[in-house]
């Protein structure tokens, strides 16, 4: 699967990352600051960058030191149409980013599950996942396609911090079984 990055200059224009990946930041936009500058005056941001660019400023403020390597694995988990695994945010990034490790894709995410800006998932038997949806809610796994869904629903035990005389840190359920996608083309074979 080929990554193209969406990340746009206005996310990078930085020079602490600048400095920190100067030969990446050159092969993509020139050696010319002022290049990137005028590209940094684009108002045509979408939704989706701004919500990267939200949850990039939001991991600035917490300290996190965002590489070019960071943010491109943010944007992939924030673009992915599957809740994705450390190995395919690697393959899908490696051709791009040559200095990328999956080594450091697992840092970089433990970093950002640590900052509260994503979800670890261990809902598929033998692989962690990453959902960039901080927010709690459910999972639904689908055995016949594989597909993680997002599952809101009001959750009863929600919200509790206490059960029992135990202290609930959060609270996370997966649910397994076929899609509604995978049902609808059940009936029509």
């Amino acid at each position: 699967m080929q990554f193209e990055s969406k990340i746009t200059p206005n996310v990078i224009a930085k020079d602490e990352v600048l400095k920190q990946s100067q030969n990446q930041t050159e092969s993509r936009f020139g050696n010319s600051k002022k290049r990137l500058l005028r590209f940094a005056r684009n108002d045509k941001i979408g939704v989706f960058q701004s919500s990267l660019n939200e949850k990039i400023e939001r991991l600035k403020k917490k300290g996190v030191v965002m590489t070019i390597q960071r943010m491109a694995i943010l944007e992939f988990l924030e673009n992915s149409a599957n809740h994705s695994t450390v190995e395919e945010i690697y393959t899908g990034l490696k051709k791009k980013y040559l200095t990328l490790s999956q080594a450091t894709v697992y840092t970089s995410l433990q970093v950002f599950k640590r900052a509260g800006e994503i979800q670890e998932l261990s809902i598929r038997k033998g692989k962690v996942c990453f959902d960039p949806n901080p927010k709690p809610h459910h999972h639904f796994y689908c055995e016949e396609c594989k597909k993680i869904l997002d599952i809101n629903i009001d959750c009863p035990l929600a919200g509790k911090r206490w059960m029992e005389g135990h202290k609930v840190r959060h609270v996370q359920a997966y649910l397994y079984g076929t899609c509604s996608y995978c049902l609808k083309n059940t009936k029509n074979k």
